[in-house]
């Protein structure tokens, strides 16, 4: 059933209004007090809407009510936008008479008259709603205590289970038995919580484990209860008496309740079973667990949740986390339910019945309930319909229990949360889900709710999706070293749930199943598999209040293909203005259209906005200035910079005022220089290179940078502001450069990892380098790759030498006379098997805590180094890369051009086929 969720939409809109510069132009253009009467009563629907959306499932009008709210808080939010680019605008003016002067400006007093006007509708559109409210009886301020509103109530359970009808749990239940049978892990009671999805089958297990004969032998006293939501302390001590004793307990005051409690479990080894648990508070569980330390050595208690918080808070050992049915024990209970005990079965059937269980996912609740409903259906149509249906769709059969038992799970979600997962329904079954990405778009829509504490929004959102994925909502697929998810899935059974919740907001548009948007759709994905682009995007020309568009390509990239991305991005920005986020996956871009100029709603946005990769020049002509004007974050990688001929348009792209992106690549292509070496005369060659220098210089980055890479320069030095402005930064690579030096970066507070790599110039590492005394206190991995001419790398002052460097990548620096040091701290070598230098150092004790040596360019006819075999033993690991085999037909040849002043040397063959890119080579 869907479900309007307006809460986060409001906030936002709240937000936008208390801004300053929004009441600083509304009142220069006069409709200041519409605004202030717009804020005053959202705020008053704002303080009942939590009580709304909680009793909406039982109250359609209410549900109707609400969804009314909410389309007129996107029309609201559309006009706030408007409002504010506008506002925005004219700010750049920055004085207040030219402001004044703009403002009467013909299109200005037209764009005046507009707004006010819409405005006041809203207004009045508000205020109508406002007036309905009054009969729904509506509790005013933050209530919630999860006493929620549901269609269904949640069953009371009980610890029999009938074990022949249970199926794949066998390995699970001697799991958990031999937790409760271990008598040897301390005084204190052990706590195990059995985590999992609704409907996995958690209460079964414990049934199965609360019943075996080993355990009834073991325990003096078992007792089951359900907890269910109230985790209230006088009603569980009672239910607990209750089980121990097999008969009904009369309430009395808490302390006659809690000693009769002590001598039922005092110096008695038991086992309690709470099941189904949701609260999260430390406080009420430490004082029923205080109770139930009287027992003896060996008790034990069994928490079923839903929650991974839950089993953290109470287990005394890491959750069990659940795992899914295999595909034949689905079958087996499918089968038992849809067939009876008949010997004959329709094959027909049985192999529409197996389809249908594939959809089940190894959920054991599913089986049994599509195995139910089929039960008494005797025609193929009626079973094909189930096959193939969505599994959402089917709530309305009163004997579907599936979805209900799942949204207990969604019920418990804050508002925030239940927003963020009813937007994950646009993406499809099975789609890995870039956390990264996804915590942009909640941004972009405004979802993610502030933090007290000044946590940065994104951070919020991935806390958001440690959240989902705690609660069994998310399946983590990747995660990357530190902890951080990188990437979730959503079990097919949850993404059902998502897709009912969110209705006709959330859209797939599929050209295989021909699924297409309504027009009240707000946040869509667009999968294209056969179809040609722009044919099939003609299908969202009608869903004009698109918010979100993800566009994800999975067709082979063809020149057509390339050709109509144009198109394709033109018909977006015609069409579709009103878009927040827009997600190009795997799409041949090149370039934005200057119609992209439209879409305001995009470009004023405050939160991220990620364009990968920008290329001026081109068949388009465009320029960085186009950079300007767009609120950048995350990842930005700038190619082909030989095209920009100008030190202004460089300036124009204003890198240094977009504080959100966090990494930034600047390419030029060697090759461009190559090519149109001989059209050069002196004073060209002379030209390009300041040009070159220039245009980085005025590349500079915020402060807030955390990864730069440079590749391909072609500049005698490197910019100024490498030296001490990066103060943020934290992995560093200079590729393919022609500098003689590098800038000094050893003051850089940061600095995590510095790749060089082909600076073929280079002669010194030293002072100039380090900078200072203690340098690189941050540094933990160095590489230094194919500096052909150093011939020097000096140590640095200070008490430590890069005290933190914990990997080394030294590799084809043939000139290199000496190493700085022994390197204690180092664990990780990566270097040729015939360099010299390195053996001598680790013949002569250096690196005495080196843990892992990878060794490369191995000829297999030679033996392994002697230094290699003596230090096996005080290695976890050691590898040899054998040399790449030369391809037939591929000769390394060297070609030299006179670029003016300085030569062009490169090679053509093995090496840089390997690279993807030509190494350039600068000498005098």
């Amino acid at each position: 059933m869907t479900e309007i969720v307006a809460t986060s939409l409001l906030r936002f809109i709240s937000e936008k209004l208390a801004s300053k510069a929004i009441a600083e132009f509304a009142m220069q253009i006069g409709i200041d007090k519409e605004l202030r009467k717009l804020e005053r009563t959202l705020s008053t629907i704002q303080d009942v809407l939590e009580d709304a959306e909680a009793r909406q499932v039982k109250e359609k009008a209410l549900r109707s009510w609400l969804s009314q709210l909410k389309e007129l808080a996107y029309d609201a939010d559309d006009v706030l936008d408007e409002f504010s680019f506008k506002a925005a605008k004219l700010k750049k003016a920055n004085m207040k008479e030219k402001v004044r002067n703009l403002l009467c400006l013909p299109k200005n007093i037209a764009f005046q008259r507009k707004i006010a006007l819409r405005v006041k509708e809203i207004n009045e559109r508000l205020d109508e709603i406002a007036e309905v409210r009054s009969k729904f009886h509506l509790k005013e301020g933050v209530f919630r205590s999860f006493k929620l509103e549901r269609s269904i109530t949640s069953e009371e359970t009980g610890s029999f289970i009938k074990e022949s009808e249970v199926y794949g749990r066998e390995v699970d239940k001697e799991k958990i038995v031999e937790f409760l049978m271990n008598t040897s892990v301390g005084d204190d009671i052990g706590v195990i919580g059995i985590v999992g999805l609704g409907g996995l089958g958690k209460t079964t297990l414990a049934g199965l484990v609360y019943n075996d004969e080993r355990v009834c032998g073991h325990f003096q006293k078992r007792m089951w209860v359900c907890v269910s939501e109230e985790f209230e302390l006088k009603r569980l001590v009672r239910l607990i008496i209750e089980s121990a004793t097999g008969s009904e307990f009369s309430p009395m005051n808490m302390d006659a309740m809690q000693r009769s409690l002590i001598n039922q479990l005092q110096e008695k080894r038991f086992l309690l079973v709470l099941d189904d648990v949701w609260s999260e508070s430390h406080e009420k569980w430490d004082s029923l667990r205080a109770l139930l330390t009287v027992g003896a050595k060996g008790s034990k208690v069994i928490v079923t949740t839903r929650n991974e918080h839950v089993a953290s808070i109470m287990g005394t050992i890491s959750p069990y986390r659940l795992s899914n049915l295999s595909f034949d024990d689905c079958w087996l209970l499918f089968e038992r339910r849809a067939f009876g005990n008949e010997v004959e079965r329709n094959p027909d059937f049985v192999a529409i019945g197996k389809e249908i269980v594939k959809k089940c996912g190894g959920v054991p609740l599913a089986a049994k309930a599509l195995g139910g409903l089929l039960r008494f259906k005797r025609t193929e149509s009626e079973w094909l319909a189930i096959k193939d249906n969505e599994l959402w769709k089917l709530a309305s059969d009163e004997n579907y229990e599936v979805l209900p038992a799942l949204k207990l799970s969604y019920d418990h979600l804050s508002s925030c949360l239940k927003q963020c997962f009813a937007y994950c329904s646009i993406f499809p079954k099975d789609f890995n889900i870039n956390t990264t990405t996804l915590v942009k778009l909640w941004g972009a829509e405004g979802f993610l709710e502030p933090s007290a504490g000044h946590i940065h929004w994104e951070q919020i959102g991935l806390q958001c999706v440690e959240e989902l994925q705690a609660r069994s909502l998310f399946q983590v697929n990747m995660i990357e070293q530190g902890g951080v998810i990188t990437q979730v899935k959503m079990h097919d059974l949850v993404h059902d749930l998502a897709q009912s919740v969110a209705g006709i907001e959330c859209s797939i548009v599929d050209d295989l199943t021909q699924r297409y948007p309504s027009q009240n759709s707000r946040y869509v994905s667009f999968i294209c598999n056969q179809k040609p682009l722009s044919a099939t995007l003609e299908l969202l020309r009608d869903a004009k209040k698109l918010r979100t568009l993800y566009l994800d390509y999975r067709r082979n990239v063809d020149r057509e293909t390339e050709q109509s991305v144009q198109e394709v991005l033109h018909v977006i920005s015609s069409d579709i203005n009103l878009l927040r986020a827009l997600h190009l996956q795997s799409y041949p871009l090149k370039a934005l259209p200057h119609t992209f100029k439209k879409l305001r709603h995009l470009r004023k946005l405050k939160q991220l906005r990620t364009l990968p990769i920008f290329i001026p020049g081109g068949k388009n002509n465009c320029t960085l200035k186009e950079l300007g004007s767009l609120k950048l974050e995350g990842i930005l990688q700038l190619k082909n910079l030989q095209n920009v001929r100008c030190v202004e348009e460089a300036k124009a792209a204003q890198l240094s005022e977009k504080h959100n992106i966090r990494s930034l690549k600047l390419s030029w292509l060697c090759n461009s220089y190559i090519n149109s070496v001989e059209a050069f005369d002196e004073y060209d060659t002379i030209v390009e290179i300041l040009l070159a220098e220039d245009v980085l210089e005025s590349l500079q980055p915020s402060k807030s940078l955390e990864e730069l890479k440079i590749e391909g320069y072609v500049g005698r030095a490197f910019p100024s502001w490498m030296n001490l402005s990066l103060s943020n930064l934290v992995r560093l690579t200079l590729a393919c450069c022609a500098c003689e030096k590098i800038p000094t970066l050893g003051l850089l507070p940061r600095l995590q990892v510095l790749n060089l790599v082909e600076l073929p110039l280079v002669k010194h590492l030293g002072s100039d380098f380090y900078g200072g005394a203690n340098a690189f206190s941050s540094l933990q991995e160095l590489e230094l790759n194919c500096l052909t001419d150093l011939e020097e790398w000096c140590s640095a002052a200070g008490e430590k030498f890069l005290p933190r460097l914990h990997t080394l990548i030294l590799l084809d620096c043939p000139k290199l006379k000496a190493l700085p040091s022994v390197f204690s701290s180092v664990e990780n070598l990566i270097m040729n098997v015939d360099d010299k230098l390195l053996l001598s150092s680790l013949q002569h004790r250096g690196f005495p805590n080196l843990k892992h040596l990878k060794m490369k360019n191995y000829d297999d006819k030679d033996p392994i180094p002697e230094i290699v075999t003596e230090r096996a033993e005080c290695l976890i690991s050691w590898t040899m890369e054998t040399k790449p085999e030369p391809k037939e037909g591929d000769p390394t040849t060297m070609s030299t051009f006179n670029f003016g002043m300085v030569t062009l040397r490169f090679e053509e063959g093995k090496g840089t086929k390997q690279s993807g890119s030509i190494p350039l080579f600068l000498g005098r």
